[in-house]
């Protein structure tokens, strides 16, 4: 690379041709082969962003948490953490403001049902102790099963 002095690597992979360069990966386009790619295109190929990075806006007033317009499978989003909120087809998401995101974000916590992590906690730690309980009961009821049989005098039936 002319500006890092790192080597550029172009390979085919699982997902594809890509090119490899200080521990990133970037997709070759379909509409370039790996064989042709030179030094120039894969320059240009890395400087593009990705994207999944998106375009932050700034952060969310309550939550303190950087708010990012983002394009996904089901079209544009906003991200605020962990939270997605799809960007309505009346509003451009090269256009919209960091007040519209934090409103669509907003809905979407109002819409959501608190979650219990508590509760789903305890469920969990029941439910494997259950498991072990379980376990540990069948296996000292085989055990006393074998040895029963294996104790017992074989009887020999004559017909």
């Amino acid at each position: 690379h002319p500006e890092t002095d790192k080597p550029i690597e172009a390979n085919i992979g699982r997902f594809g041709p890509y090119l490899k360069h200080d521990g990133g990966f970037k997709s070759i386009p379909k509409t370039d082969s790996v064989y042709d790619v030179q030094l120039e295109r894969a320059v240009e190929l890395l400087a593009q962003k990705s994207a999944s990075s998106g375009r932050a806006l700034g952060d969310h007033p309550k939550q303190k948490k950087a708010i990012s317009v983002k394009s996904g499978r089901y079209g544009p989003y906003v991200k605020c953490g962990t939270i997605n909120a799809t960007i309505p087809k009346d509003l451009d998401p090269d256009t919209i403001s960091l007040e519209a995101a934090v409103e669509l974000i907003d809905l979407k916590l109002e819409k959501s049902p608190a979650k219990k992590p508590a509760r789903s906690l305890l469920r969990s730690l029941l439910r494997s102790l259950l498991r072990s309980l379980l376990r540990r009961l069948l296996r000292s009821l085989l055990r006393s099963l074998l040895r029963s049989l294996l104790r017992s005098p074989t009887k020999r039936l004559d017909f």
